[in-house]
């Protein structure tokens, strides 16, 4: 008998006896439907497909050799899904004969281009430069936009020039700050040059000058940018997709760490904007231009206040692409129906040191989706944060590879964490394999087969008791710490993230999370005084670096610490987001704190334990999820076991199981690839 997927029967029972086909109808099938998770793939639109209606073909091939029930397209090579006279019945016939398969098909979507954007709503960038004037009051300096990725600007012009007397390196002094005309500017392709000539009885002072690089691309800040991805949203209309996507839609973006030369000192760009600037008055009450001098130079040397301006501008300018998620979500399902299938990540780096923070914002877990969804290698334990951030029991992890069996390797270990691939991509000529190879194709159905199997047993999430926050104002803001100042302008020695790993290598699982869920409100403390992330409750807290915390993060972890809650608090705190001194607040969580320092060792005293489940997970509905990609590989049974409530349950299996016992001791439900055996104290 032919060995490959196996569903046993709810209504089967286990007792303490090996199964076998005596005691129960074991039925092996190679294919049945998808249910409740799509199984989704990108496919891109060229040139090449595009002629004699070779697109219709590559589909039908598609659907008849791969098990993906959901296609995104997207446009490469010069063709692009923004020309909608050509595109449109294209998409047309793409949908039409996708439906007749009872395939899905989505789309990615963009912001409408526009044949003038107004240099009001254009995105800048600020760069800076300062000099020490001479005995006749003279000085210069040269700015450039070496950080941006698209090198050429629309317009280059001075922003502001201040001039003050220095008390310190960082500081100055308020009385003696004046904003001065008294320059001439000369550009050299990217490098603004100002002379500053302010007189002589300026001796002395320092000169603050600020340049603006205009580009040609709106701002995510002005009223254009929602319009324009409404406007493309609408020229769609009309066809009857199943969904919509960004992907890693972001700010303007500046140059990726691999791009980055030695020789290149440190960010000291700020992304701007005319609407941004109104946004930052509105929340610091002065002008933008202060704000950005105070996020340099302490006004008489009151730390506080650059705190704040750093904090304010960092939190405003992390918000801008959302505007535009906010409007794909809302217009989305506004268009095809709440069903839409909204897509996908905005992971974009894929770190929290490098360019991320000003591409997306990292808001990773807070954009709005149904699922969450991440990128290639993401850690595990920010995608555990990520997924258990939305309403469903499942995410995805868009992901390509040259190789492909890595990429099938990943794909089948992740299911026991209720990850799912987003494949990347059909007729993919650049950045990984194509998923119409052979190669590809064989090893993809017999993993997604193993998706499938998941898909129909259906559980919840992984049990997660420790969750890990960080503090994105810390994160955000190194001030006024240098030695922790990074290439891009932030805190990069905080290692969030690989003590999320170090920790859960360790054997406690967990989740990581940014502290931007508390103040969104969608990490609480419940009624029972529990830390609550839509409807996950978590037994323990891990958080790192309450340096520059909003109140309502310092309120959050005061009443889950002083109700019982069990607290590893990591990192000290002098000042508020605010600025604000609150050394006498910290003294006083720490106090409440089970542990105040990071210290695997003491991991224990959180009343954690380690994961005793080799190679599998227990989920939070009680069903438990076991991965095997050597003997599925070689075709070779593995084998896995859990202890429930006394009982030892054990079986065989080929690539995955999934199994949940009743309350009684008795089987629930059991999914399982190449399923043998299943034993209960035997």
């Amino acid at each position: 008998m032919k060995k490959g997927l196996f569903i046993l029967p709810l209504f089967c029972l286990v007792y303490s006896l090996v199964w076998a086909q005596s005691q129960a109808k074991i039925q092996y099938v190679d294919h049945f439907d998808n249910s409740h998770h799509p199984q989704i793939a990108y496919w891109f639109l060229t040139p090449a497909i595009l002629e004699n209606g070779q697109y219709l073909k590559d589909l039908d091939s598609m659907i008849s050799k791969s098990p993906f029930d959901f296609i995104f397209l997207d446009a490469r090579e010069g063709c692009s899904l923004e020309d909608q006279e050509k595109m449109l019945p294209i998409v047309g016939n793409i949908v039409k004969a996708a439906h007749l398969r009872n395939v899905k098909v989505g789309y990615r979507a963009r912001l409408s281009k526009s044949k003038q954007i107004p240099e009001s709503s254009m995105e800048r960038f600020i760069a800076e430069g300062e000099t020490k004037l001479d005995g006749s009051g003279k000085g210069s300096c040269s700015m450039d936009s070496k950080y941006v990725r698209s090198r050429k600007s629309f317009k280059q012009q001075v922003y502001k020039v201040f001039l003050f007397k220095k008390t310190k390196e960082g500081g100055y002094h308020v009385a003696s700050l004046l904003e001065t005309k008294d320059f001439q500017m000369e550009v050299e392709g990217e490098t603004i040059k100002v002379k500053v000539d302010a007189g002589a009885k300026y001796k002395g002072y320092t000169a603050y000058v600020m340049a603006e690089f205009i580009y040609n691309i709106l701002s995510n800040h002005s009223k254009e940018a929602p319009e324009q991805l409404k406007q493309f949203l609408d020229g769609y209309a009309g066809i009857p997709f199943d969904g919509v996507m960004l992907d890693e839609y972001s700010n303007f973006r500046l140059m990726p760490p691999w791009l980055l030369h030695f020789k290149l000192k440190g960010l000291r760009l700020r992304s701007f904007s005319i609407p941004f600037g109104a946004k930052l008055k509105n929340r610091t009450g002065q002008d933008p231009a202060l704000t950005f001098l105070q996020m340099r130079y302490a006004p008489d040397d009151q730390e506080g206040q650059r705190i704040k301006s750093i904090n304010t501008y960092m939190d405003l300018m992390r918000e801008g692409a959302m505007q535009v998620e906010n409007v794909l979500y809302a217009h989305g399902k506004k268009i095809y129906g709440s069903n839409c299938f909204i897509a996908a990540h905005n992971t974009f780096h894929n770190s929290l040191i490098h360019d991320d923070i000003w591409a997306t914002g990292i808001k990773w877990w807070s954009i709005p989706r149904d699922n969450g969804f991440s990128d290639e290698k993401s850690p595990i334990p920010t995608r555990m944060g990520i997924a258990l951030a939305y309403p469903s029991n499942i995410m995805y992890n868009m992901y390509y590879d040259y190789k492909i069996k890595r990429f099938a390797n990943k794909t089948l270990t992740e299911l026991q964490y209720g990850v799912r691939t987003f494949y990347h991509a059909f007729n993919d000529t650049n950045w990984g394999i194509g998923l119409e190879q052979p190669s590809a194709v064989a090893e993809i159905k017999q993993v997604e087969r193993c998706a499938r199997l998941l898909n129909r047993f259906n559980p919840s999430l992984p049990e997660m008791k420790l969750l890990i926050i960080f503090g994105n104002e810390a994160l955000q803001n190194w001030y006024p710490n240098q030695s922790t100042r990074g290439k891009y302008d932030i805190n990069s020695h905080l290692k969030i993230e690989e003590k999320a790993v170090q920790i859960w290598k360790a054997g406690y699982r967990n989740a990581l999370v940014p502290s931007d869920l508390i103040s969104e409100g969608k990490l609480r403390i419940n009624s029972q005084h529990q830390a609550e992330l839509n409807g996950h409750v978590f037994d323990a807290i891990v958080y790192l670096y309450p340096q520059f915390a909003k109140s309502s993060t310092i309120s959050f972890l005061e009443d889950f610490a002083s109700h019982g809650g069990k607290l590893m608090l990591v990192g000290s705190a002098t000042h508020d987001f605010d600025g604000n001194f609150i050394t006498e607040k910290m003294d006083k969580l720490k106090t409440l704190s089970t542990v105040n320092d990071f210290d695997i060792a003491s991991l224990n005293l959180l009343g954690l334990s380690k994961n005793a489940i080799d190679g599998g997970t227990k989920n939070e509905d009680g069903s438990y999820v076991f991965t095997d990609t050597v003997g599925f590989r070689k075709n070779k049974s593995a084998n896995f076991s859990f202890e429930l409530n006394g009982n030892v349950y054990s079986g065989k299996f080929k690539g995955l199981a999934a199994i949940k016992i009743a309350a009684d001791g008795s089987l629930d439900k059991l999914a399982a690839a190449g399923f043998q055996t299943l034993f209960k104290n035997g």
